[in-house]
């Protein structure tokens, strides 16, 4: 490995496409990863993720109906099943508008979908809803079994002639000249033609020596979990679908069918609090605490409310790390100076869906080839207090 073409950094779900997409166009490739795979560090890990053409902003729905295609492919060519189809539930009060932007861009883009008034919703999956609320369902909705992705995309990338090393941490990122970039793990020193960051919230730590800081805040998420009153009401065998509930201006709770651990519904207040990504498991100061059991119990009266079939009680509490941007918008971009060093990061908790498209857009960034999806959206120059 004297040379290599490309050398990514971070072995998630948007440095593991990306290496994907560089190794199936015969570029020599190197997917590193600082912890042991498969890790329970980042974001990219667990059992279940959600998967939906269904968004309100139209720059990534219309990244939705390439990334079903190469899900569906790389499912196939890898052989390890990870998509289980459940149907996607959007449900918003009225008077945000939620619903009627998803329902815009779903007849915009052609994608299947059904509007559903609160009766209705509540006699198909159980739930208590006024007409306050409206929905929309979306047939084509899944969930995603995230450690089964990694491994398939993984898998695919050796496949394809692509290395895959973990447990390797890269110390630095030196920039020799327009051609050649010098990366130092603690196991080794190579050079490539470019490198791709993609180290979520450890972005900034390789950036800072390069005088690039991203306007990043990195946070921890408390995933939750609820008991069904009766086992399998949730699940997917009995139809349950993923769903969005929009519940107040700016924010929203998730909750995906009861397949990951039996009799436990997963639903999430999508709400963070700032760390330290090295010190995750640092005790919280008491004022998080404070502001977290407010957020609970939000989420369980919100279930009290509106799921008469769930406990309201909290039976399994686990965390994840999210890397957020300013506007909750991706950042996809190049150094300013080092054009050989691109990054993506602040994907703000929604990427693993578009995550096939990202990597292929970063990955033709890399090659310097025609991107094939506008960009400008993405640039890290949209942030005026940026440092350039």
């Amino acid at each position: 490995m004297d040379e290599l073409d490309v050398i990514v950094v971070g072995a998630g779900i948007i440095g593991s496409w990306t290496a994907y997409h560089l190794a199936k166009r015969g570029r020599s490739t190197l997917l590193l990863e600082q912890f042991p795979l498969l890790h329970t560090r980042g974001s990219s890990h667990g059992h279940s993720r959600i998967l939906r053409k269904s968004y309100v902003d139209e720059h990534y729905a219309a990244m939705m109906p390439e990334a079903y295609k190469l899900w569906e492919h790389m499912e196939t060519s890898s052989g390890i099943p990870f998509m289980k189809t459940t149907g996607h539930l959007s449900i918003s009060k009225v008077k945000y508008g939620h619903v009627a932007k998803v329902r815009r861009w779903c007849e915009k883009l052609s994608i299947p979908h059904s509007t559903l008034d609160s009766q209705t919703l509540n006699t198909r999956v159980g739930l208590k809803f006024n007409d306050d609320y409206d929905a929309v369902i979306e047939p084509s909705g899944a969930v995603l079994n995230a450690d089964k992705c990694l491994m398939s995309i993984q898998s695919e990338i050796k496949r394809s002639g692509g290395v895959v090393r973990d447990q390797e941490k890269v110390l630095s990122i030196e920039p020799v000249n327009k051609d050649i970039v010098r990366v130092r793990t603690n196991k080794n020193v190579y050079k490539c033609r470019s490198v791709v960051l993609t180290c979520g919230p450890w972005a900034n730590e390789l950036l800072k020596p390069l005088d690039l800081q991203l306007p990043l805040t990195v946070g921890k998420v408390f995933v939750t979990y609820f008991k069904e009153r009766s086992v399998g009401a949730f699940s997917s065998n009995a139809g349950f679908p993923n769903l969005l509930c929009y519940v107040k201006e700016g924010n929203y709770m998730y909750g995906l069918p009861s397949d990951e651990y039996q009799g436990l519904f997963k639903f999430c207040y999508h709400h963070y609090f700032p760390i330290d990504p090295n010190e995750r498991d640092k005790p919280q100061p008491s004022q998080q605490n404070e502001i977290q059991r407010k957020k609970t119990e939000e989420l369980t009266k919100f279930i009290q409310n509106h799921f008469p079939l769930l406990e309201s009680e909290t039976s399994l509490v686990e965390t994840c790390i999210i890397t957020d941007s300013p506007d909750k918008d991706y950042i996809l971009d190049r150094h300013p100076t080092h054009r050989n060093v691109i990054f993506a990061a602040g994907m703000s908790g929604h990427a693993f869906k578009t995550s096939p498209v990202v990597g292929k857009i970063l990955a033709e960034m890399s090659c310097e080839e025609k991107v094939s999806y506008p960009i400008h959206h993405y640039s890290v120059r949209r942030f005026n207090k940026h440092k350039l």
